[in-house]
């Protein structure tokens, strides 16, 4: 197991604690409230792991969770690979800093529009919320389980959402493989959604979605199929900006569907409503980064 790999399975339980502290801390429910308050003190009461195990949400709590998020941000930025072991056993691991503008320039574009690639995004399933993302059976007795089988276990979906106000057969970001987002003027984007031509034999539906896109691209602006309202994502090992940067755009007007490269590509205009914001801003922890930036002990 890698470096990157274990640093995001210790990230993924972090997250999950500090969901269940949330979620304790912003309940609505008094029952809650009233039985902490019949609790007696606990000698441990006030220490970090304790506030994590109790869903209390104290400076030491956000200071971590700041960190870890800091952690997650910064490992991002590298790969690295194991390629060979010391005389100690000892893995030695190679490290390398991913340059994504640069991985932007060996992707190859559809002709038919100049508009310069602004980032490429990966459509492929990701997990859920942490939150909600361990099943229903594990709701027992005995709470114990895993690591294996808590990440085995994660529900998924797609990182493209689309908004919508009449609901087709079928939603074409859930047969999105990619989507570039290419600049046309400071607020208005060009927006390529890459669908393949082919069906995709591990999933049942793609053969028919594939037959109703061919029939329903002849009268593209009659079909329910293209009439979207919004387009929006959260970036992830996207192509030409960092990860947690939320965009959302409003739909103008179909621009146009062409083949290419073994592709479907539907393009729509769209006019920039939220252009990356940060969505781990609001965690930030402004005395933590003062120490950081002027190395102070703990």
């Amino acid at each position: 197991m890698s470096l990157k790999e274990w640093l995001r399975r210790k990230t993924a339980m972090l997250a999950l604690t500090f969901s269940n502290v949330e979620k304790d801390v912003f309940s609505q429910s008094s029952e809650g409230l009233e039985v902490n308050v019949s609790q007696s003190q606990r000698h441990t009461q006030g220490q970090l792991a304790d506030s994590l195990i109790n869903g209390e949400m104290t400076q030491e709590v956000m200071n971590l969770r700041w960190r870890t998020y800091k952690v997650l941000r910064e490992v991002d930025k590298y790969s690295s690979k194991i390629i060979g072991v010391d005389k100690q056993g000892v893995p030695i691991v190679e490290t390398k800093k991913v340059d994504r503008l640069a991985n932007l320039s060996k992707i190859k574009l559809e002709p038919s529009d100049e508009y310069l690639l602004e980032f490429s995004v990966n459509n492929d399933n990701i997990t859920t919320s942490i939150a909600d993302a361990i099943s229903n059976q594990y709701d027992t007795i005995d709470r114990t389980i895993s690591l294996s089988d808590y990440l085995v276990n994660f529900k998924s979906e797609k990182p493209i959402f689309v908004g919508r106000k009449i609901h087709p057969k079928f939603n074409i970001e859930k047969y999105t493989h990619k989507l570039h987002v290419r600049k046309i003027t400071d607020d208005e984007r060009l927006l390529e959604f890459y669908i393949s031509k082919y069906p995709d034999p591990e999933r049942k539906t793609s053969g028919l979605f594939v037959n109703y896109f061919i029939k329903e691209m002849e009268t593209p602006t009659l079909s329910s199929l293209f009439e979207i309202n919004e387009v929006s994502f959260t970036s992830y090992k996207t192509l030409g900006v960092e990860d947690f940067k939320y965009f959302n755009y409003e739909i103008l007007s179909l621009d146009k569907i062409v083949e290419f490269n073994g592709s479907y590509v539907v393009k729509f205009r769209g006019k920039v409503i939220v252009n990356g914001e940060d969505i781990l801003e609001k965690y930030r922890q402004v005395e933590l980064d003062e120490k950081y930036k002027n190395k102070e002990k703990k």
